[in-house]
């Protein structure tokens, strides 16, 4: 979020100076802006983006977004399937500019994953077998998307859809 309202962080170089060298620092610079603001210089790379996070936050010519909170709890989830017709692979591939080949193999993947909806997400759920060996096991990979496909705010909800997979 940052990046993208124009802060960026910088490590010095000996070009910069040998004052500079392994130190971190921030600039932020937006259209129209005469010139950058500069950060103070850090130690490390974390400490220069939380330097440009407290100046984006103090800065009163900045907006802060409010994110709002879902305000009512998750609804139950329910088992979902991918319609057949929408996984034809000749449509798959067009739709996604993919070969058929790689259509094919992203349509098989998503056919051995249970898929669970409710009012508002669509969790599909991946068996993983022990990717780090057979002494911890298999993985559930969870991909949880927005219905409305708007961003996933709400780091509270994401947990309690993990705790229910983990049910």
């Amino acid at each position: 979020m940052l990046e993208a309202e124009g802060y960026r962080v910088h490590s010095g170089t000996k070009a910069d100076g040998l004052e500079l060298v392994g130190r971190f620092w921030f600039t932020w610079r937006v259209p129209a802006m005469a010139d950058c603001e500069v950060g103070p210089t850090c130690s490390g790379p974390w400490d220069a983006w939380a330097s440009a996070l407290d100046h984006r936050l103090s800065n009163s010519r900045i907006e802060v977004h409010q994110v709002s909170v879902a305000s009512s709890p998750l609804e139950p989830f329910h088992p979902a399937v991918v319609p057949e017709e929408v996984l034809d692979v000749r449509s798959f591939a067009a739709r996604y500019g993919l070969s058929e080949e790689v259509a094919s193999a992203q349509i098989s993947r998503l056919f051995a994953q249970a898929i669970y909806m409710n009012d508002r997400y669509q969790v599909n759920v991946e068996v993983v077998d022990a990717p780090f060996g057979e002494e911890t096991g298999d993985v559930l990979r969870l991909s949880i998307k927005r219905r409305d496909k708007a961003p996933v705010h709400d780091w509270r909800e994401l947990q309690q859809i993990k705790a229910m997979s983990q049910a």
